[in-house]
């Protein structure tokens, strides 16, 4: 019987053997996270009843700058703090392994480009822009930090230093797609579906405010 609640309790040991850690942090952010863009076509039809476009970090090329790196890492962090006007956060905070808070998406994004390799509908032909049909859903901590901390806003999880943003590509303004929350980059959908060819080949490219480009490309299958 003794051996039985040894077991039950090994968890909880494990648990109580994490030993919280108090550092202070100057800026709000503590990790940009900079990685490749890959697109998964996922068919939950929870947000969506065209499924949902998913972004994660390419394998291989997940890179951190957090507030305890050293040098030239460092260097990093502090530079996308500043350019960020996140440097007054300045509290005392206690976690556990890491601060579950404020992670950030390396890049700042000016614009998103869309076009398909079939004929969407008529008014869409292959290789024209599919912005003003798909919706972004994204969260960004750039309202917070510029209200000066101050948590006036409810994203969707609970987290009410993010702004959730739900909006068409071709209505995002360029200055709002900033701040991207890193673990959460975001993810796409459709508010309509095809008249014409069911299966899309589609090419996002994505315009960063540093003047850099990247693309990605997702089968699509609408049924």
């Amino acid at each position: 019987m003794k051996k039985y609640i040894l077991i039950a309790l090994l968890p909880i040991i494990f648990i109580a053997c994490d030993v919280a850690e108090t550092d202070f942090f100057r800026s709000y952010v503590t990790e940009y996270n900079r990685y490749e863009i890959s697109l998964y076509s996922d068919t939950d039809k929870t947000v969506s009843p065209y499924g949902i476009i998913r972004i994660y970090s390419k394998k291989g090329s997940f890179h951190t700058y957090n507030w305890k790196s050293k040098g030239k890492n460092k260097l990093v962090f502090d530079s996308l703090c500043r350019v960020h006007n996140d440097m007054s956060y300045n509290k005392e905070i206690s976690y556990i392994k890491f601060p579950h808070w404020g992670h950030c998406f390396y890049y700042d994004i000016a614009s998103i480009d869309v076009v398909s390799e079939e004929d969407f509908d008529k008014n869409h032909k292959k290789g024209s822009s599919l912005k003003d049909v798909i919706h972004f859903r994204f969260h960004s901590l750039k309202e917070f930090i510029d209200a000066g901390y101050q948590p006036k806003y409810s994203s969707i999880y609970g987290n009410k230093e993010a702004v959730f943003y739900d909006k068409k590509l071709s209505e995002i303004g360029t200055n709002e797609m900033i701040m991207l929350e890193g673990h959460w980059t975001g993810s796409f959908v459709f508010d309509t579906a095809p008249t014409l060819s069911k299966t899309h080949h589609l090419t996002f490219t994505f315009h960063y405010t540093n003047g850099e480009t990247y693309t990605a490309k997702v089968v699509k299958e609408f049924k």
